[in-house]
């Protein structure tokens, strides 16, 4: 070591073997952010059919309702918010059932499905006009078998049926992890070279 030389330097092969490594990692960043989008954008096409479709194409989408699963008196899920345009279908999953509408809003003429059904029978309704909707079993209403439809056109936005969910893809995180990432590689390899220096 010469005498203009610090004790505190870097060498040269040390620095260049952080930057290898920093520029390995980045690049396997970079191939794991790509295959990612490939899958979301694979994903996001077969589950809405090409991925152009919106809640107002669909009508408000589908929900399905389970009518006494498991042999248990109740309706799952027994309170749903949906768009106008909706369609409801109960699915039987247990037997001497019906769906019987005790409220709902003047100008609807949904009549419900009084007869009694068993398991595996299906009836389906769409939902155009806005408000609240209750409903019952009526050979199990004393059990507590009821359940409640609120039609809103603002459940479109939230969920609750159509449209494409609109959150933060696992893309995105990684790119924010990798930019992250090589922020601090640069800034801990500009403080080394400008703390220690360079052999």
């Amino acid at each position: 070591m010469g005498a203009n030389e610090s004790r505190n330097s870097i060498p040269r092969r040390d620095v260049l073997a952080t930057i290898a490594g920093a520029t390995i990692l980045t690049g396997a960043s970079k191939t794991g952010l790509a295959q990612d989008n490939n899958e979301s954008s694979a994903e996001n096409e077969s589950s809405n059919g090409g991925g152009n479709e919106t809640a107002s194409d669909v009508g408000g989408g589908a929900e399905e309702v389970i009518t006494g699963p498991g042999g248990d008196l109740v309706f799952e899920p027994d309170s749903l918010e949906i768009a106008p345009g909706t369609t409801v279908r109960w699915v039987w999953d247990s037997d001497n059932h019906n769906v019987a509408p005790t409220e709902q809003p003047e100008e609807s003429e949904w009549e419900g499905y009084t007869d009694i059904e068993n398991t595996g029978f299906e009836y389906e309704y769409t939902f155009e006009v806005e408000g609240d909707y209750h409903y019952v079993c009526e050979p199990h209403v004393s059990a507590g078998m009821e359940g409640d439809i609120t039609v809103d056109p603002s459940a479109a936005q939230g969920g609750g049926g159509g449209g494409p969910a609109q959150t933060v893809p696992d893309a995105a995180w990684t790119l924010i992890i990798a930019t992250v990432s090589g922020m601090i590689a640069v800034l801990s390899l500009t403080y080394a070279f400008v703390r220690y220096g360079v052999r």
